[in-house]
C-alpha cells in the first residue's frame, strides 16, 4: 500500500502496519495482526499457520462491545466493551468451573426453597434466550447448589453470577463449606448483591482453610437468596454461575452436566520461518516465545501482534518497532 500525505501538511504518512518493515530495513517474513486486522469473525484466516485449542466454550467481548460465547477451539479476538476498539486473540490461564449446570438453574442439581425458578425467560448477557428468573415465595427464599469435593486447602477460590432485575433489588450471595465426614460447619462467606436493570457479575472470594474436623471431602454450597434478603414476590434474573479457583474471576466457562476445564494452546508454525538470524518481535513484550519449529502465543496476554524478520535487529530497532505496532 503507498503511504498517504497529510491533507494538512502534506507530508507522507506511514501506516503503522508499513512502519516496522522501514525501521528494520526488510519485511517481515510472518505477521500476524490480531488487533489491527482480526476480528473474531476472521478467525479462518488464521488457519494457515495458527493452530488453536481450546477445551471449553467461554465468554469474550465481541466487535460490538457485546459478551458473547465462543465454542470449543474458536479463537477468541476481544474488543474494548466501550469503544469497541479491537484488542487482539486473549490467551487465558487454565481454569475449571466446578458448578455443574452453569446456566440452567431450574435442573439438578440445583434446589430451590421458596422460589419459582422459570427457564429461558430472558436474554442472557450473551444475546440469547437463556437467563432464568428467580422469584421469592417467601422472605428467605433462596436457590442452591451442594457438591461434595475434595477442594484444596489453605486455597482461594472465587464464586462469580450474573444478575438483573425489572426493578432493583438487594439479595445476598453466599458460599457455605461443611467438612463431610463430620459435617463441622468451617465458614459461610455471604456479599450483598446491588441487582439493577442491567446485567452486572458479582463475585465473592473465599478461603478455604485447612481441615478443621478430620474431614477430608467438604460440601460445598453456593446460594442465591437466602438470609432473610429476597423479599417475597421479588425476582431477579441470573446466568453464568461459575466456582473456580483463585481470587479474580476469569471469564465464564459454560456447564451443562459436569465440572468443566478451559485448556488453551496457541501455536503458529514457524517451519521456513525461524531460521538464520531471525528476530522476533511481539506486541505486548513476552505475549510470543519461540519453541523449537514453533512460535507460541503465551498464556496470561492479549496477543497484539507477532512478527519476525529475517534479519537481527538491534534493541534500538526492536524498541522502535514495538512503540508503533
Amino acid at each position: 500500500m503507498s503511504p498517504l500525505p497529510n491533507p494538512v501538511t502534506n507530508k507522507v504518512i506511514l501506516k503503522n502496519y508499513n512502519t516496522p518493515a522501514t525501521i528494520a530495513g526488510v519485511a517481515p517474513s510472518l505477521d500476524y495482526r490480531f488487533a489491527l486486522d482480526k476480528t473474531e469473525i476472521d478467525a479462518v484466516s488464521l488457519t494457515d499457520k495458527l493452530t488453536f485449542s481450546r477445551s471449553a466454550t467461554c465468554a469474550f467481548t465481541d466487535s460490538g462491545g457485546n459478551l458473547a460465547l465462543a465454542g470449543a477451539n474458536v479463537p477468541r479476538f476481544i474488543h474494548d466493551s466501550t469503544t469497541k476498539e479491537s484488542l487482539g486473540l486473549l490467551r487465558e490461564s487454565g481454569s475449571t468451573n466446578l458448578i455443574r449446570r452453569s446456566t440452567e438453574f431450574n435442573v439438578s442439581p440445583w434446589t430451590t426453597s421458596g422460589v419459582i425458578v422459570t427457564p429461558n425467560s430472558a436474554i442472557a448477557p450473551d444475546g440469547t434466550l437463556t437467563a432464568e428468573s428467580l422469584q421469592s415465595t417467601s422472605s428467605n427464599g433462596y436457590i442452591q447448589q451442594t457438591r461434595v469435593t475434595t477442594v484444596a486447602t489453605n486455597t482461594t477460590r472465587v464464586f462469580s453470577v450474573y444478575l438483573r432485575a425489572d426493578t432493583s433489588v438487594s439479595l445476598s450471595v453466599q458460599m457455605s463449606l461443611t467438612e463431610y465426614f463430620n459435617f463441622g460447619s468451617i465458614t459461610t462467606r455471604s456479599m450483598t448483591a446491588n441487582v439493577t436493570t442491567e446485567w452486572q457479575r458479582f463475585s465473592l472470594t473465599y478461603s478455604v482453610p485447612g481441615n478443621q474436623f478430620g474431614g477430608g471431602a467438604r460440601f460445598i454450597t453456593p446460594r442465591i437468596g437466602g438470609s432473610n434478603s429476597f423479599t417475597t414476590g421479588e425476582k431477579v434474573y441470573a446466568w453464568g454461575f461459575q466456582d473456580e479457583g483463585g481470587s479474580t474471576a476469569t471469564s465464564f466457562i459454560r456447564t451443562e452436566g459436569s465440572s468443566v476445564s478451559r485448556v488453551e494452546t496457541a501455536l503458529i508454525d514457524g517451519t521456513g520461518v525461524l531460521t538464520g538470524n531471525y528476530t522476533l518481535v511481539e506486541d505486548p513484550v513476552g505475549c510470543a516465545s519461540v519453541s523449537g519449529s514453533d512460535i507460541v502465543i503465551n498464556l496470561g496476554y492479549i496477543a497484539k501482534r507477532v512478527m519476525v524478520f529475517p534479519v537481527s535487529l538491534t534493541s534500538e530497532q526492536i524498541t522502535a518497532i514495538r512503540s508503533v505496532m
